[in-house]
């Protein structure tokens, strides 16, 4: 028996860790009910008493993280026994259905098919069991984006054209198979789009230029710099780029207006409506801070943050019935919250909200 079980588990070892490990077979012993000691692998639906065989195989599953899924289920007790006596009388369970513990709730049942027509003396044991293994997602492949407005540059295109020419030529020399010169193509057109063009940068504003980008990277060095060395040489640079930010930044946006307003009018005197109303709407889409516009006494409307002020200053010198200007609550102890005559004085009128109302237009 104990060369049985050790080749059992040499066998066991041989397997990886995230396989499902299922031992199946016929042990001829008797785990008995009595879970005691065991309670990790086995359940409380047990078959009889336990003898020193039943305990070896106990030891052995215990050892290697191994449940008896026999013993997990409620069956009735002639579905529990897998074995019958020639003399009809003896009945007991002795074939067990092995599986590690970490797939043990798979398992959705195991009993005994006493249906099963075949000439043994032990019955058909089943066990279903439901396995759900984990999606793994692929990872996406990202396409590079190069910056094609590059091209827009007639030096860049030139050269582009020139390096994409000169490898094509000696491609063309080397290769006759066309699915080898797809391939490769496709590869030449890549690289010289990385080497020449380089990746497209994430820009939100339209009129960010390259060179904007490039001084706001050195500008973002230099405060590295100076942070680490807080020279008067890393300061003055630090800030002589910062104020170049903004100028170019200042030019770049009034540019680049300059052509939308250019567009707006080739589009309108060639009948593009559609370009038209998309280059306005590159103009105007930004937020824009709306002002408030209150009337005043003589029903006028105004949006002048000085009168607007004096107007709601009127308002609650009204509604108050005194100065509005702060004050020092310790010197006036009745206006204290925990003062009961405070806390009794009435709520605002609907007639104050409905005056408040009407002087303020949205």
């Amino acid at each position: 028996m104990e060369e049985f079980y050790e080749h059992l588990e040499d066998e066991i070892r041989c397997t990886k860790d995230g396989d499902v490990l299922m031992v199946i077979g016929d042990f001829n012993n008797k785990i008995g009910r009595d879970k005691s000691g065991f309670e990790d692998i086995m359940g409380r639906f047990g078959v009889g008493d336990r003898n020193e065989r039943g305990e070896r195989m106990l030891e052995f599953c215990q050892r290697n993280q191994l449940s008896v899924t026999n013993t997990y289920f409620y069956h009735r007790e002639q579905h529990r026994y897998t074995w019958t006596h020639p003399n009809g009388i003896h009945k007991n369970c002795i074939d067990y259905i092995l599986i590690n513990k970490r797939w043990r709730t798979s398992v959705r049942g195991t009993k005994v098919m006493r249906g099963a027509d075949f000439n043994s003396d032990h019955e058909l044991l089943l066990s279903n069991i439901q396995i759900k293994f984990k999606i793994i997602g692929r990872e996406k492949q990202r396409t590079a984006r190069y910056n094609l407005e590059k091209l827009k540059n007639n030096d860049i295109r030139e050269n582009f054209k020139i390096r994409t020419e000169n490898r094509f030529e000696a491609l063309l020399q080397e290769e006759n198979d066309q699915e080898i010169l797809w391939s490769k193509g496709r590869d030449i057109i890549k690289e010289e789009e990385g080497l020449v063009l380089g990746k497209e940068r994430k820009i939100k504003q339209q009129w960010i230029t390259e060179e904007i980008l490039d001084l706001c990277n050195e500008t973002r060095e230099a405060k590295k710099r100076k942070n680490t060395s807080p020279t008067q040489e890393n300061i003055a640079n630090h800030r002589s780029l910062r104020t170049k930010v903004k100028q170019k930044c200042r030019e770049a946006k009034e540019n680049w207006i300059d052509a939308q307003c250019r567009t707006c009018e080739d589009s309108f005197k060639r009948g593009q409506t559609k370009q038209l109303f998309t280059s306005i709407k590159n103009i105007t889409r930004e937020w824009k801070h709306i002002t408030s516009v209150v009337r005043n006494g003589n029903n006028e409307k105004t949006s002048e943050i000085e009168q607007v002020q004096k107007i709601w200053k009127t308002h609650f010198q009204n509604i108050l019935g005194g100065n509005t200007d702060r004050m020092n609550l310790e010197e006036y102890p009745e206006l204290q919250t925990n003062n009961p005559e405070i806390l009794q004085t009435p709520a605002i009128l609907l007639e104050e909200i409905e005056w408040g109302n009407k002087i303020t237009c949205k």
